[in-house]
């Protein structure tokens, strides 16, 4: 046979009956696919390849996904690094200016550093970071790659909590960056054990 074609045969009776039955399975899986169940399967011939398995399903991916505590947890804390950026970068400005009377102007020029420079240098070190460690390959990769993920974000969080209570707009924004930072940091690890 002709590689990834069909069989040559030098009976041309042979040959067309087998593109007969080609035609003949592809007019029944369109015109009667509820047919399909009571016909009969071929086996394939010597040489020929088997057809592939079908794919599982959508439900049976899902569930196995599901069962799979290291990508839903990895999930649900992308998803809240994700839930944090988008409060801060919705809230800071008119806090930093409304209750800290901060000058609106200098307010956005330090927010837009902070969050261009911020995020962007840390998803290029916790990219580096981890391929410096290894990466993820294997068992031990992964859970290496989980613990840095884990250390960023109690870094982050130590500098973020504090920002919180900075009454100057240079007590925030340096905290902020590193709150930025490090949430940055975790993405390319994280997405990568996903």
């Amino acid at each position: 046979g002709i590689p990834g074609g069909a069989p040559v045969s030098h009976s041309r009776g042979r040959s067309l009956s087998f593109a007969r039955r080609q035609v003949h399975d592809a007019l029944v899986a369109t015109i009667a696919p509820s047919t399909q169940k009571h016909v009969a399967k071929e086996e394939p011939a010597i040489g020929e390849e088997p057809p592939p398995s079908p794919r599982p399903g959508f439900l049976h991916q899902f569930k196995q996904l599901m069962r799979c505590p290291i990508y839903w947890s990895v999930a649900l804390a992308v998803s809240a690094l994700y839930y944090v950026v988008t409060g801060i970068q919705y809230w800071i400005t008119s806090y930093l200016v409304d209750e800290l009377h901060q000058d609106l102007s200098h307010v956005v020029i330090a927010f837009s550093l902070a969050t261009a420079t911020g995020p962007t240098i840390g998803v290029l070190f916790g990219g580096w970071f981890i391929d410096r460690l290894g990466g993820y390959r294997g068992k031990n990769g992964v859970y290496l790659t989980l613990r840095v993920c884990f250390i960023f974000a109690l870094l982050g969080n130590v500098l973020g909590i504090p920002a919180g209570f900075a009454k100057t707009l240079w007590g925030v924004i340096p905290l902020l960056w590193g709150l930025l930072f490090f949430g940055g940091a975790i993405v390319p690890p994280a997405t990568g054990v996903l």
